[in-house]
């Protein structure tokens, strides 16, 4: 599957609208471009370091998690798909 990479600068998509809200800790959270979410993600606005660092992550993660495992996701992300 792609995955969209857009500039530091680019704007994030806008607020869900409140009558389709759920929940979450993502309606409190609205950085105003992708390059301060990854700043706040990753500590860098460099999309190919972050970009590095996703990748790295998952590859730890395919290589060490088996499937009787259980992985507690935390979250925190730009939605990478």
């Amino acid at each position: 599957m792609p995955v969209e990479v857009r500039g530091p600068e680019d704007p994030l998509p806008a607020p869900v609208p409140e009558h389709e809200r759920t929940r979450t800790y993502a309606e409190l959270w609205h950085p105003p471009t992708l390059a301060d979410a990854m700043a706040q993600i990753y500590n860098t606005s460099d999309t190919a370091s972050f970009e590095e660092g996703g990748r790295f992550d998952f590859n730890w993660l395919a290589r060490n998690l088996q499937p009787e495992h259980t992985a507690l996701d935390l979250g925190c992300g730009i939605g990478r798909s």
